[in-house]
C-alpha cells in the first residue's frame, strides 16, 4: 500500500469511523497511519495523474522512516525480527545511496 497522499480523495466520513489525523509535534505519519486504518476499505485507482510528488519532502528524512517503521510493526504490516533487519541496515542503505548509488 503505497499511498501518495496528495493524491487521494475520500469521504469525510471516514475520519468519523476512524479518527482523524493524528497531530502532534514531529509526527510526520498521520497520512500513514490513517491510511492503514483504511487499507481494508474498497479503494478505486485511477490511471490519470492527479498530483506531481517531491520525492525530498518530509517523507524522505530519516525521523518519518522511524516513525513508518513503527506504524508498520504495529499494524502488523512488518514482524519484529523484519523492523530490527532494516533498523540496523538502513544507516548503511543511506550511506549506499549517497556516496556509492548518487555518484552515476
Amino acid at each position: 500500500m503505497n499511498v501518495r497522499h496528495q493524491s487521494v480523495l475520500y469521504r469525510k466520513s471516514l475520519h468519523e469511523v476512524f479518527g482523524l489525523y493524528v497531530v502532534g509535534r514531529g509526527v510526520t505519519i498521520s497520512d500513514f497511519v490513517f491510511f492503514l486504518s483504511i487499507a481494508n476499505r474498497r479503494w478505486a485507482y485511477c490511471s490519470h495523474p492527479i498530483s506531481v510528488c517531491d520525492k525530498a519532502g518530509v517523507s524522505g528524512k530519516p525521523p518519518h522512516f522511524y516513525q513508518r517503521m513503527a506504524a508498520e510493526l504495529l499494524f502488523g504490516r512488518r514482524s519484529r525480527v523484519a523492523v530490527a533487519a532494516i533498523l540496523l541496515l538502513h544507516p548503511l542503505y543511506r550511506f549506499l545511496k549517497r556516496n556509492v548509488l548518487g555518484k552515476r
